[in-house]
């Protein structure tokens, strides 16, 4: 199925909080608008798995395109995909801008995400353990530093990606305190590979 916004009013499709949880299966989320975060979802706490999920063409005028996560929660995202997203802020598709706990992210497409700052695809302000597994990020951009991902805290861990034809240097890293790539590429992108 498929959820889309089409009055002009600004407006995200869920919100998860505190001791909430949220499962999304075979969902297409679309043009959802927020002024304050995540425009199609916003996680506050609690939990957030998707499966078979397309975001596309959301919009967030502060960070998290399509999600922002900025609580304590935790987020699994597998087989799915981001495209067309826009943030004003970190995170063209996904931002971390709180403490959150583990998030995943497994065999999933970042494709053409925008941020107006830095973290075309994914945007990592807030210390978080991040595994990135069997996905591919290729097209984002961002004004800033790290066209498919920036982090400036927490732990990364990549294997198995592909991060190719992004424009500006692919990854951001300032400040993380531990980080793995494995079997990954990083290749093509325009601005070089790591800043």
């Amino acid at each position: 199925g498929t959820i889309s916004r089409n009055a002009s009013a600004s407006f995200r499709f869920l919100l998860v909080n505190t001791g909430g949880s949220l499962t999304l299966s075979n969902l297409t989320l679309s043009t959802g608008r927020s002024a304050t975060g995540g425009g199609a979802i916003r996680v506050g706490g609690g939990s957030l798995t998707t499966a078979g999920v397309s975001f596309l063409s959301n919009i967030a005028l502060a960070s998290g395109g399509a999600v922002l996560l900025d609580g304590t929660g935790t987020a699994q995202f597998t087989d799915t995909l981001f495209q067309g997203n826009q943030s004003f802020d970190s995170g063209g598709a996904v931002a971390i801008a709180a403490n959150a706990n583990d998030v995943v992210v497994s065999r999933s497409r970042f494709i053409g995400n925008v941020a107006g700052t830095s973290g075309g695809a994914l945007g990592v302000t807030g210390f978080s353990m991040l595994q990135v597994n069997d996905s591919l990020f290729a097209g984002n951009a961002a004004t800033g530093a790290g066209a498919a991902l920036s982090q400036t805290t927490g732990v990364l861990v990549v294997t198995g990606t592909t991060m190719a034809g992004n424009l500006g240097s692919a990854v951001e890293l300032v400040g993380a305190q531990n980080t793995t790539f494995a079997n990954s590429l990083i290749w093509g992108n325009s601005g070089g590979s790591f800043i």
